[in-house]
């Protein structure tokens, strides 16, 4: 699901998602915590926030600078991660997300902070600067 609203700060729509979420749950369920292939998911919020620096932080065990595109290669072939094929700046920091961070969060949780290589148009946080 995707949606825009101009001029909301990123805690007003975080907190408009998990209303959003919360009420349409609810028209279907009496219950907010779901079951899920054996998995139980909770609704109920406030739902978890993390960066994506403090979450690549904790990936690779250690501070990792997301500027430094050689120090992410390096972290990377030591972990022996499977590389796109074209190697780009953007690229090797979507891979990390795509298929080692967002796999594993499997309580709703929103990811922040997304460096403006990722995405350019978005709206910077005012505590959360991502360069």
């Amino acid at each position: 699901m995707e949606f825009y609203a101009a001029y909301a700060s990123l805690h007003q729509l975080i907190n408009m998602t998990e209303q959003l979420f919360q009420h349409i749950i609810s028209h279907f369920s009496s219950n907010l915590i779901m079951n899920w292939n054996g998995i139980e998911i909770d609704f109920t919020g406030p739902w978890r926030i993390v960066t994506v620096q403090e979450s690549i932080n904790n990936f690779f065990g250690q501070e990792v600078d997301l500027n430094n595109f050689p120090q992410l290669l390096q972290l990377c072939e030591k972990k022996q991660l499977e590389m796109p094929e074209i190697l780009t700046h953007a690229k090797v920091l979507d891979m990390i997300l795509g298929n080692h961070i967002e796999p594993c969060l499997i309580q709703p949780t929103f990811l922040v902070g997304h460096p403006t290589l990722l995405s350019p148009l978005s709206k910077e946080d005012s505590k959360v600067r991502a360069k």
